[in-house]
């Protein structure tokens, strides 16, 4: 016997879409917040960039770097000083010239170019400039002028040229400097004080005892 109140009609259960819609929210937010963290990623990366690049002159400055911005003009650095009386360059010297370095140690006033030494023709180029200031054990001093660690300049003078009253002056260059070779490039200048009467040491007004070092074009 059949029940009356049976169904010929399978049941078919109802459709849920809420497992579907959770994957996909799910799956919407994990690539969203993919996409932001990338996007952040970017940002900071660039904002990072930038800073590294604005401090890019500093470090060069900190480093005592020859930068050659202009490359038709003189481009001198001094090395960070290691020890007393460490005196090391870099120098640029543009294509289009020929250069003299000249060398004095005495009748050196407090601006003016004197009467050299001794002067070596120098071609244009990147060169290490050094300045050896030693004194001997006869209390003697010897100075000397490197190029690329090979001697140009030497010279030989009695302890009476200089007294160890003091002196004033030094490098003229530290940070990378760039100057037009329209004038001579001073590399260093250095005066000896003298004393007086009564043995005080004071910075003398005219010509004295001292180093000078400097740049300059040549005719050709």
């Amino acid at each position: 016997m059949s029940d009356p109140f049976s169904n010929n009609e399978e049941a078919v259960p109802a459709k849920s879409s809420s497992p579907k819609l959770l994957q996909f929210s799910v799956l919407t937010i994990m690539l969203l917040t993919a996409a932001v963290g990338v996007w952040v990623a970017q940002i900071q990366t660039a904002e990072q960039t930038e800073l590294m690049r604005l401090e890019i002159p500093n470090l060069q400055k900190a480093a005592r770097e020859l930068i050659i911005v202009d490359p038709n003009q003189y481009t001198a650095v001094q090395h960070h000083m290691t020890w007393n009386d460490d005196f090391r360059w870099r120098i640029y010297l543009p294509e289009g010239h020929r250069y003299q370095l000249a060398f004095a140690t005495e009748k050196i006033d407090s601006n003016n170019l004197v009467e050299p030494f001794d002067t070596q023709v120098v071609e244009p180029g990147e060169y290490e400039l050094e300045l050896q200031y030693k004194r001997e054990k006869d209390d003697s001093f010897r100075i000397a002028v490197l190029l690329d660690e090979k001697v140009i300049f030497e010279q030989l003078h009695p302890a009476g040229w200089n007294d160890n009253s003091g002196s004033s002056g030094a490098s003229n260059i530290s940070d990378s400097v760039q100057r037009d070779v329209d004038a001579p490039l001073e590399i260093m200048r250095t005066r000896f004080h003298t004393r007086d009467e009564k043995g005080n040491s004071s910075s003398a007004q005219g010509p004295v005892n001292g180093i000078l070092i400097w740049l300059d074009t040549v005719d050709e």
